[in-house]
């Protein structure tokens, strides 16, 4: 179970600070620019190198200084550029490190599919495999929004990660139905507000609705009245902007919500996995 507990402490430290600041603290062995001359050594013995698995190996060294400074990008770039034979001894560790790090860089989509392709060469199916692995695809579905499937997945593996069922349903307590964006954007074109109460923020949906309401009065009193420039050209226009903006809004507000849930359901999956 250590690798287990490797994987959450380090993917745990990524949710709750930025990355760099834990590593770079006052008590970091190597500091910022040790790692990158590290770096900067593996690039120049993998150009020098011909041998496409020594290089490899060099370039996977290089991938992991950039990782270790919380520049996932840089890092997974450079794996890009390895070319190794399918049947390398290295193909694992770097099939396994696209995974994380397209997980760690928000990619769930693309980190998914490449634990698909891992799969696939394994020759297992859904959770029949890597400890590592089924670790990051239970993280993996959580960023999908996938829940349910989650959910069901830790369950089915509940021994082997180290928990049982009663942890599993405090990981994934409330409930697991995510919110539709468009769902949220329709019903604002609807009624606005209520797009925003759909997604989460009840307060926000008030204060969305009030102001169109208010622009609403507003525009029929100045046309009644017979101010139709100020009606129309303030009031309508106003109500208009306001109308598709918080529409916009609340789609986004739903999404915001997604990500709320799926971050909190993984910090409870991270630290209750033994």
């Amino acid at each position: 179970m250590m690798r287990y507990c490797f994987i959450c402490i380090f993917l745990y430290g990524y949710f709750v600070s930025s990355g760099q600041d834990v590593l770079w603290g006052t008590n970091a062995v190597e500091t910022r620019e040790d790692v990158l001359k590290s770096a900067l050594s593996f690039e120049r013995q993998a150009f020098e190198e011909s041998d496409l698995s020594r290089k490899g190996f060099l370039l996977l060294q290089k991938s992991y200084c950039y990782k270790k400074i919380g520049d996932y990008q840089s890092a997974l770039d450079i794996l890009n550029r390895v070319k190794i034979p399918s049947r390398d001894t290295l193909n694992r560790a770097l099939k396994y490190e696209k995974i994380l790090l397209n997980y760690l860089l928000g990619n769930y989509q693309r980190s998914f599919d490449e634990l698909l392709k891992y799969r696939l060469s394994q020759g297992t199916s859904q959770g029949e495999v890597d400890g590592d692995i089924l670790i990051l695809e239970i993280l993996n579905l959580i960023g999908l929004n996938k829940w349910e499937e989650a959910k069901e997945l830790t369950l089915m593996n509940a021994d082997d990660l180290g928990t049982d069922s009663e942890q599993v349903e405090a990981f994934f307590s409330g409930k697991l139905k995510p919110k539709n964006p468009d769902k949220a954007y329709t019903l604002s074109l609807f009624l606005p507000g209520v797009g925003q109460m759909y997604s989460g923020y009840f307060l926000k949906g008030v204060l969305s609705g009030g102001i169109q309401t208010l622009l609403v009065g507003f525009s029929a009193y100045s046309l009644h009245q017979g101010y139709f420039f100020t009606g129309g050209m303030t009031g309508v226009a106003l109500f208009y902007t306001f109308y598709l903006g918080g529409a916009r809004h609340a789609r986004e507000l739903a999404v915001a919500k997604n990500k709320e849930r799926a971050r909190e359901i993984s910090l409870k999956f991270m630290k209750g996995v033994k």
